[in-house]
């Protein structure tokens, strides 16, 4: 053997391929021209050792032998290249309970079936997956039940890359916690031939029946174990069939119901719903209906509703006019959700069957008359089931009929009307003001502890208001009628209304009026009026008036006098109302009070401002305060603005008056004169001067009255003389 062909040997054991040369003409393996040469027996011999050796070695996959012929180029001789590699199998153990992962590049709900190479996989086998089969159940299970016969149906589909044949699926039945009563230890399915689902994956129905589930179960899942044997379908790529069997091990947990005597409560219960009891008069008609509830924890097909019809008019209370009144349901009544006291039609909980128009029988007699009714149902897989169920019907009877009852037949009774009453009401939102949209919402009350009312009409409404006759509260929509069709025997009611307020209309409490018109259990009529008083608040819109100052200019200490109007544009009348000027700013004053100021009112502001502090800034806005109160005493205010200047006291050098001679500086010389202090340091000369022209006025007009007064008093003395004389 050359060194080339040992060294091609020693590449080929590190890469798990072998290649042994021969020198001599090989035989095939399936020759039967006679025993192979010994060359070609010591090539099986060492596939036999290699086969062992995996063995040995716990390889997770089996080896494949693959025989070819070749010719070496370099020396001419023929070659059996014998080439070991690793099958793609599946692990055989699948984690019991584990949740089977797609391989990559393999189809899912979010693509649509489509591999890498966008191209749908159908049924195959991925060489990346350990799993190639998922198991989920069949759309066509039954419900499962304890003690009763089901078969099982399962959906097999194939997860992986390249075809596989089923060979078998196994149940294994062994072990105490197996739900099923069965003899054997494993039980083979029966599957199906596959179909495409929406993914592009194929799926197998596999089918195991009967199947008997144990009478003494629990409600619960219950975890089934099963055995999955399969075969490549498609060639290997060097054109080999593989002929091993493959396993794969799943898991997969039913539920399944217990039997009922090991639960809490009864699976099914059909019951009355609790509705209004129907009201009837003689001879009347009315529709006959029923409501259904489930108040176990199973859901159960209704079959069919049947009255039991009798001749007895206190226990069929109407004509019987037809032969059968039974009704055929066919429909799924769900069981109630816990602590719920009534279903409902939407999500499936309450099932009203309705038997059409009755006629009450005229030989009536008054009273609650008892309707019985037979309910057939059925639940999953179990037999059906009867079900009994009564109601009852306020009749009002015939009045000759209820006299031949009556053993007090000749005496006359009061009867107790029924009252329907406003017991308070609420607004949303609570304080209500004028302009804005409100929820009222009246709590109704049926006082009387024997009837209930029907046929009730309430009409909302508040009286206008004012010379233009505006109302306080009006109905959002406009209508001012609603109707209520039953209120029982000391039941409440809340009539939710949508209303506005009006803006137009004084700040007070207004009352708000409801009519009600309504019937009896004998369909007498009967009205009442209630009212309920609502608080109105409107908004506050106060305003002024131009502000006048004299003058607008004053120094400090000087005084300035301030006017304006206050207008009340509001239709609340504002209380204790007053002027105040902030401090901190370059003028004060004392508060000025106004009263009250009735809505549409005016009212003046008279006051003085003293200057304090000297503008800064000509541009400077001063703050008046306007003072008030509400209804409530609540105190709020306004603020306006206004300009004053206040600056520094003038000096006799500032107006421009001086004294001459002490400006002359011939006249001054070095006299060393002292500064005037006092008032002549503060009055300027034009104002001694003006204040001696008006003390010499003064002095004259004194001068004069006390003269008239001597002459007047003279010439009165001489008259007296006068007089005397000619007395004498």
């Amino acid at each position: 053997m050359s060194l080339e062909s040992k060294n091609q040997i020693n590449r080929l054991k590190r890469s798990s391929k072998i290649s042994v040369s021969q020198t001599e003409q090989v035989l095939p393996l399936s020759s039967k021209a006679g025993r192979p040469s010994s060359p070609l027996r010591s090539t099986r011999l060492a596939v036999l050792i290699l086969l062992l050796l995996s063995l040995i070695c716990c390889l997770p996959y089996p080896a494949s032998v693959m025989l070819a012929d070749g010719e070496d180029e370099e020396d001419g001789q023929n070659n059996i290249s014998l080439e070991f590699e690793r099958s793609p199998i599946i692990n055989p153990m699948t984690p019991l309970g584990s949740p089977l992962q797609l391989p990559q590049g393999q189809p899912n709900d979010e693509d649509n079936g489509s591999s890498n190479n966008g191209n749908v996989v159908s049924f195959g086998f991925s060489q990346t997956s350990e799993y190639p089969f998922s198991m989920g159940v069949s759309r066509t299970m039954p419900i499962l039940a304890s003690g009763v016969s089901n078969p099982l149906y399962f959906e097999l589909t194939n997860v992986s890359g390249t075809h596989l044949d089923l060979w078998e699926v196994v149940l294994e039945s062994s072990g105490a916690d197996f739900p099923f009563e069965v003899n054997a230890t494993r039980i083979k399915g029966v599957f199906s031939d596959e179909y495409t689902d929406e993914r592009g994956y194929l799926v197998t129905d596999v089918a195991f029946y009967p199947m008997r589930a144990k009478t003494n179960l629990q409600d619960g899942a219950y975890e089934l174990n099963f055995t999955i044997r399969y075969k490549k379908a498609d060639k290997e790529e060097d054109g080999t069939i593989d002929n091993n069997v493959y396993e794969q091990k799943l898991s997969y947990s039913v539920n399944i119901k217990g039997d009922p005597a090991n639960r809490e409560g009864q699976r099914v219960m059909i019951a009355a719903a609790p509705i209004p009891t129907q009201m009837a008069s003689y001879g009347s008609q009315i529709n006959l209906q029923i409501g259904l509830i489930n108040r176990g924890f199973d859901p159960v097909d209704i079959i069919s509703v049947t009255p039991q019809i009798s001749g007895d008019a206190d226990s069929w209370p109407f004509e019987i006019e037809q032969m059968d009144y039974s009704k055929a349901i066919g429909q799924s009544l769900r069981p109630l959700a816990p602590g719920a006291a009534n279903g409902s039609q939407t999500d499936g909980t309450l099932l009203m069957v309705d038997f059409g128009v009755v006629t009450v029988r005229e030989d009536i007699g008054s009273g609650y008359k008892e309707l019985k009714f037979t309910v057939k149902h059925k639940t999953g897989n179990l037999p059906i089931e009867e079900t009994a169920i009564s109601i009852y019907i306020d009749i009002a009877g015939n009045p000759n009929t209820d006299a031949k009852n009556d053993p007090n037949a000749g005496t006359s009774w009061p009867q107790s009307k029924p009252r329907l009453m406003c017991t308070g009401f609420e607004t949303e939102p609570k304080e209500v003001k004028g302009g804005d949209n409100f929820k009222l919402t009246l709590h109704l009350k049926n006082t009387s502890a024997l009837t209930g009312i029907q046929n009730i009409r309430l009409e909302v409404g508040s009286d206008a208001v004012g010379e233009a006759s505006i109302p306080p509260f009006l109905t959002e929509s406009g209508a001012n009628s609603f109707y209520i069709p039953w209120i029982g025997a000391e039941e409440e009611y809340d009539l939710e209304v949508m209303m506005t307020a009006s803006s137009q209309v004084p700040q007070k409490i207004y009352p708000l009026s409801i009519g009600m018109e309504y019937e009896d259990w004998q369909a007498s009529s009967i009205s009442a009026k209630e009212s309920v008083s609502i608080q109105l608040r409107q908004e506050v819109r106060v305003d002024h008036g131009k502000i006048e100052i004299m003058p607008p200019e004053v120094t400090q200490g000087q005084e300035a006098n301030i006017m304006f109007p206050v207008y009340n544009k509001g239709k609340t009348t504002l209380y204790n109302v007053t002027v105040t000027i902030p401090d901190g700013q370059s003028v004060s004053a004392p508060e000025f009070f106004i009263g009250n100021i009735n809505p549409g009112a005016t009212a003046n502001v008279d006051m003085m401002v003293s200057g304090d502090n000297i503008t800064q800034d000509p541009e400077q806005k001063q703050i008046i305060q306007l003072n008030y109160e509400d209804e409530n005493g609540q105190v709020d205010h306004k603020e306006f603005e206004f300009s004053i200047m206040v600056t520094e006291p003038m000096t006799m050098d500032d107006m421009g008056f001086g004294n001459p001679w002490m400006d002359d500086p011939e006249m001054n010389g070095e006299m060393d004169m002292e500064p005037q202090e006092g008032m002549l340091a503060i009055m300027p000369l034009w104002a001694w001067i003006l204040l001696g022209v008006a003390v010499l006025i003064l002095i004259i007009l004194l001068i004069s009255t006390i003269r008239k007064k001597r002459k007047k008093r003279k010439m009165k003395l001489e008259d007296e003389a006068y007089f005397k004389d000619l007395m004498q």
